[in-house]
């Protein structure tokens, strides 16, 4: 049976939101497709603004675009916008997170590996069990945090070096 790109896409977000809630994660989920966010996440304490993308598997790879589109309209994703793309693969019931940077650095599509290229390229290629894990998305992603506002993990410990003289030591 053939699914319309908007029922494939739904089933790509519930599939995603099953899987963070899975991981004891707190998932928000976006009514009317009207935003360039689809979920938003609770990690940590902090909103992490999640956009879902299905993608089907040809030729052993999938490619994740930094533009969003529909009838009448183009957008391309900014850093403000989205936190972490996650790729759900349907024929494979698998999801891959990417962070937004990641896909934004490629000034256009990513392209990941699912199954090995006939030619055995291993140069250069990006293969999805580097993009398993929702944590490793998001540990070069740093949300800005105003100054007095940090707690935690999120204080950064300063130190300044003193030179002592030889007579101190």
């Amino acid at each position: 049976m053939k699914l319309h790109s908007k029922q494939l896409g739904a089933i790509g977000v519930l599939r995603v939101a099953a899987y963070l809630m899975s991981q004891g994660l707190s998932v928000f989920a976006e009514l009317g497709d009207l935003s360039r966010v689809d979920l938003i996440v609770l990690f940590e304490n902090r909103p992490i603004k999640i956009q879902v993308k299905t993608r089907n598997l040809k030729e052993g790879k999938i490619s994740v675009d930094s533009r969003k589109s529909g009838p009448g309209y183009h957008y391309r994703y900014k850093p403000e916008d989205v936190d972490v793309f996650a790729i759900y693969i349907p024929q494979r019931d698998l999801i891959l997170f990417l962070n937004v940077h990641r896909v934004l650095k490629a000034k256009g599509t990513t392209v990941i590996r699912v199954v090995q290229p006939k030619n055995r390229q291993v140069k250069g290629v990006h293969w999805f069990e580097n993009y398993l894990e929702f944590k490793q998305a998001l540990r070069d992603h740093t949300q800005s945090t105003r100054p007095g506002d940090a707690e935690g993990k999120e204080m950064i410990q300063t130190t300044t070096s003193i030179r002592r003289s030889a007579s101190e030591s």
